[in-house]
């Protein structure tokens, strides 16, 4: 999908860090030869490969060469406590981590820790065509973390059917296209990065990664949103309501999720954007989404297509239309 892209749009900016880009053709090959790097490696389907870096260029690069490669990458923030990292790496059985060395004192020395900087010059040596490799749809994409608020962390399998059926549905709801530019404000961490990361990519849109500074509200994510001319923004209820929505007009489309969205917030966007909320614990990848009328409590919507929901009872049975239950 990110290929053809590649082919309809080389020269397009794909890819924003401060003051560094990369076009779609630039991209994709630094993007391969990371690929064949890994390969190398023995990557391959189902292999997973955690990515431990700030973000940057690099971090982008290294989530697209795993996933080429054939692999499922493990997002590891490095904002998150030594100890959850530690019990990921060790859930996951990492053996190859990308990375950055300033960031590596207390990873075990038996994994193989890749400095995509410090492994460039030998990484530019791989080819930079299209790798070929035999992935099905119900090979590993991702593996994400919950938050770990009932115990353990628990790792959460995607599969390549289901990535790419929630990119196709995104980029329809969300009116995304080549001339998007989306800011990557949320963690790789978290799941709604899926969408700011890959769905822009795949419409052609230019991807914007906010630094560290930038993601603080009000005013240095205010100034990045105006100074990127930003069009399509994922940002959590809690920063949409420190922002001033009468000051983006160049923003479109705003969605919301991470915690319940009030009437009084979404009603401030609607106004002047096509607001947007979307709902889903991390085990569903953001599985419903509404487009917000104005009127009422934002609901959270219709399952995206090809995703069937079920209201269940304490004993995981159907319940009759209009009773209380759990949704599955």
């Amino acid at each position: 999908l990110f290929e053809q892209q590649v082919i309809q749009n080389p020269d397009s900016v794909a890819l924003v860090y401060k003051d560094q880009q990369l076009t779609y053709k630039e991209l994709n090959e630094k993007v391969n030869q990371l690929a064949f790097y890994l390969q190398k490696r023995n990557i391959g389907p189902e292999s997973m490969v955690g990515v431990y870096i700030e973000r940057s260029l690099e971090m982008i690069v290294s989530i697209l060469g795993i996933i080429k490669a054939g692999g499922a990458y493990v997002p590891l923030d490095p904002a998150y406590p030594t100890k959850r990292l530690e019990y990921i790496l060790k859930d996951a059985n990492i053996q190859v981590l990308l990375t950055q060395s300033h960031l590596t004192q207390w990873i075990p020395k038996e994994i193989d820790c890749i400095d995509i900087k410090e492994h460039e010059m030998n990484i530019s040596r791989e080819k930079n065509i299209n790798p070929t490799i035999e992935v099905k749809p119900d090979n590993l994409a991702y593996v994400i973390y919950t938050s770990g608020s009932t115990g353990n962390p628990k790792g959460v399998l995607y599969e390549q059917k289901g990535l790419c059926n929630f990119i196709n549905a995104s980029i329809n709801f969300t009116k995304l296209n080549t001339g998007s530019k989306v800011v990557q404000f949320s963690s790789i961490a978290f799941d709604v990065s899926l969408y700011d990361i890959f769905a822009t990519l795949v419409s052609g849109g230019t991807l914007y990664v906010c630094g560290q500074q930038d993601i603080m509200p009000v005013e240095p994510l205010t100034q990045f949103l105006l100074e990127k001319k930003i069009t399509h923004a994922f940002l959590p209820p809690t920063v949409l309501n420190l922002l001033d929505e009468s000051k983006f007009e160049e923003l479109q489309t705003v969605i919301s999720a991470g915690s319940v969205c009030s009437e009084q917030v979404a009603k401030r966007w609607v106004k002047n954007h096509l607001f947007i909320n979307a709902y889903g614990p991390t085990e569903a990848s953001v599985a419903t989404i509404d487009i917000y009328s104005g009127k009422g409590t934002p609901p959270i919507g219709r399952s995206i297509p090809n995703v069937e929901v079920y209201v269940l009872n304490e004993a995981k049975k159907l319940v009759p239309i209009g009773t209380v239950g759990e949704l599955y």
